[in-house]
C-alpha cells in the first residue's frame, strides 16, 4: 500500500479535528477520537501536532487557508498565548462581509 504524503495526512487530521471541535467543543474533543477519525493512531497524531492546543490552532490555519503556500513544520508547535486568536482575527479580516 502506498504511503500517504504528510501534506495529505495533515489535511485529513485538520478535517477530522474541525468536525470534532465543531461537534463537541474544545473541552469535549479527545485527541484519540480525532486520530481515529483521521485514520491514524493516537501516537501518530503527535508526529503531526505537539498538543491538543496545536491541533486546535491547525484547524484555523487550514480553515483560513493560511497553509496554502507551505505546510507548517511538523510537528505543529503548541502556539504561544494569543496566537490562535491572532490567526482567527487575521482570517476574519480577509473575509468579505456583505454591506447591510
Amino acid at each position: 500500500m502506498p504511503r500517504v504524503p504528510a501534506s495529505e495526512r495533515l489535511l485529513e487530521l485538520a478535517r477530522a479535528a474541525t468536525t470534532e471541535f465543531g461537534r463537541l467543543g474544545y473541552r469535549g474533543t479527545k485527541t484519540a477520537e480525532v486520530a481515529t477519525k483521521a485514520g491514524i493512531s493516537t501516537g501518530s497524531l503527535f508526529n503531526y501536532v505537539e498538543s491538543k492546543e496545536a491541533l486546535f490552532h491547525l484547524v484555523f490555519l487550514f480553515g483560513f487557508e493560511m497553509t496554502s503556500e507551505r505546510l507548517p513544520a511538523l510537528p505543529v508547535a503548541t502556539p504561544a498565548p494569543g496566537a490562535t486568536f491572532a490567526v482567527i482575527e487575521a482570517g476574519l479580516a480577509q473575509i468579505q462581509m456583505p454591506r447591510m
